[in-house]
């Protein structure tokens, strides 16, 4: 299945917009809810997500954002510059996203 590069060009700032929204909504989210109990944690992320306007996200990303974002430590050092791996990098052996996480942990 070939692909016209132009088709890419093309594709690549909506999919750029469409990711910085997603981030804004977690850091949001982050900033205001992390270490809380995951279903608090979850409720407002969808919420960003909306506000965002960036609803249409894999659910499996959003709760495993939220998992992290509840499992979290809230302090200065943390950064939502590496919100965009979980939604991006694709999981091994699945479909399923996985995130930094998962290979500190192998």
């Amino acid at each position: 299945m070939a692909v016209d590069p132009g088709e890419y060009d093309k594709a690549m700032p909506i999919v750029a917009a469409h990711l910085a929204k997603i981030e804004r909504a977690v850091g949001r989210t982050r900033a205001s809810h992390a270490g809380q109990p995951f279903a608090a944690v979850h409720r407002a992320l969808a919420e960003a997500l909306r506000d965002e306007g960036a609803q249409r996200v894999v659910p499996q990303v959003v709760e495993e954002l939220a998992r992290q974002i509840s499992e979290a430590v809230a302090g200065p050092s943390e950064s939502a510059g590496w919100v965009s791996d979980p939604v991006t990098t694709p999981a091994r052996g699945g479909g399923h996203p996985r995130t930094a996480m998962d290979d500190r942990r192998s």
